[in-house]
């Protein structure tokens, strides 16, 4: 083995301590941060002072990490966290940690106005551009308030007010005030009305929708004014009127103008009539239309009149139509009512005409005769006594009846009698087909059926042919 001398002993030595210096460097971790304190929800930035180290892992206490070297970070909710960075390089890892605390933020309250001078019932508009707040109240000075973030309000006094609004939050409270300086109104006429197209003498509503204003005056156009708040009016002849109000204020006056129409007014067709009548009665129509010049009358059975109150006698039984148009200037109208036409009834006291047949002892009538076109009519009758004629009865009866007739055997269609209430008759007619034999006992006195008219102030009864059986005079 080759002995060592003093020389390469010095090397070897240097060797060995020269290899040790090639070893790396611990990391050192360090960061810096551009506050300590912060808002709830503001940036917060990260500065890494770390030497010896190629790579780096943040956690910000709250849940949150990153890998970056130089970071941000929000924090959403307030309180303490700790913030720890870990430096990595070859020669290993090193650790930091630093607190840092998340407050709420301070609330600065501010806000801007549409005008600081303003006049009483102007809308003033406020736009609050306060930060960092969630709630508001507005004080404005003349007993209204409000917790609207961008309120409007209308100041009805005149005067100078100081404008305050606090905002508020978790963070604490900050105010901010101005002045606002109200004057008088500036008057703006205005008003509506219930119609603008009116008939004469119809009442119309105005109504004032001024503001501003101290006092009124209305000018109707036809002559005559107002000065009421809400005044109605009515107008007499037709045409276009313009109607002006003037709303009177502190400073100056305002003054609107609005055309009216005033029209003839549409008829109201109406009238009165009964409800029920009898054949051949005279019946009157009460026309009680207003607002009409002309009329014309339709009764339902083909006859018209254009007579302002006419009469009309029907000549069947019925239910009819009856109507009425009223015309005028304002138009037309229709009225309708129906009316039931009944069978005649012949009222009042009869007696034996001077010179009618007085071969028995005819009775006179009394009461009513009931008239009709049917297959029956009867006319009940009293002779003023009571020796049995009295409530005799004068009927036709339809039906067959086997009868014979001076010898000859007929087959009849029907018969009229004239009995009392005790079965005794006065007057017998038989009808056949074409043939009816009218007998007071047994004497043929017509033809066919007779019948029951009123030939002006007389009761007469006649056949078909034309012959008079019995007359009578009203009592």
């Amino acid at each position: 083995m080759k002995k060592l001398n003093r020389y390469n002993l010095i090397v070897l030595l240097l060797a060995v301590q020269f290899s040790g210096c090639d070893k790396a460097p611990v990391p050192t971790a360090d960061f810096g941060m551009d506050k300590f304190s912060a808002n709830v929800n503001e940036t917060i930035y990260f500065i890494n002072r770390s030497r010896d180290a190629s790579s780096y892992s943040w956690k910000f206490g709250d849940g949150s990490t990153s890998n970056q070297e130089n970071p941000t970070h929000i924090y959403s909710e307030y309180g303490t966290y700790t913030v720890e960075l870990t430096a990595t390089g070859e020669g290993g890892t090193n650790s930091v940690s630093k607190a840092i605390s998340v407050v709420h933020p301070v609330p600065v309250a501010d806000f801007l106005i549409s005008t600081t001078e303003a006049r009483v019932y102007d809308t003033i508009m406020f736009t609050n551009t306060s930060v960092n707040a969630t709630s508001y109240f507005w004080d404005f000075d003349d007993g209204q308030t409000s917790t609207l973030e961008n309120p409007k309000i209308i100041f009805s006094g005149v005067g100078q007010f100081l404008v305050e609004l606090t905002a508020s939050s978790e963070g604490g409270t900050s105010t901010a005030s101005k002045v606002i300086q109200v004057g008088p109104p500036i008057a703006v006429a205005g008003f509506t009305v219930d119609r603008d197209t009116a008939e004469v003498g119809e009442t119309i509503q105005f109504t004032n929708t001024s503001r501003g204003a101290t006092g009124y005056l209305w000018d109707f156009g036809d002559g005559t004014t107002s000065t009421q708040n809400d005044p109605v009016h009515s107008y007499d002849e037709i045409g276009t009127y313009i109607v002006e109000l003037s709303a009177i204020g502190v400073e100056q006056t305002s003054t609107i103008s609005k055309n009216i129409t005033i029209v003839i007014p549409a008829p109201d067709a109406d009238f009165t009539v009964k409800s029920t009548a009898e054949v051949g009665e005279t019946i009157i129509f009460d026309n009680t239309s207003v607002g009409a010049t002309s009329y014309f009358w339709d009764f339902g059975d083909g006859s018209t009149s254009i007579l302002e109150n006419p009469t009309h006698e029907y000549s069947e039984t019925g239910t009819y139509t009856i109507t009425l148009t009223a015309s005028g200037e304002g138009g037309t109208d229709t009225k309708t009512a129906t009316i039931e036409i009944t069978e005649a009834t012949i009222l009042g006291n009869w007696i034996l005409a001077e010179g009618s047949y007085n071969g028995l002892e005819i009775p006179n009538l009394s009461g009513y005769f009931h008239i009709s076109s049917t297959t029956q009519y009867e006319a009940a009758f009293d002779d003023g006594t009571d020796d049995g004629l009295a409530q005799a009865k004068y009927t036709y009866e339809s039906g067959v009846f086997d009868s014979n007739i001076n010898g000859h055997y007929i087959q009849l269609v029907g018969q009229t009698t004239v009995s009392d209430n005790t079965g005794v008759v006065f007057y017998t007619s038989m009808h056949c087909s074409s043939t009816v034999f009218d007998t007071w006992g047994a004497t043929a006195i017509g033809l066919n059926l007779p019948t029951v008219v009123l030939v002006g102030d007389q009761l007469v009864i006649t056949s078909s042919d034309g012959r008079v059986v019995l007359t009578y005079d009203e009592e």
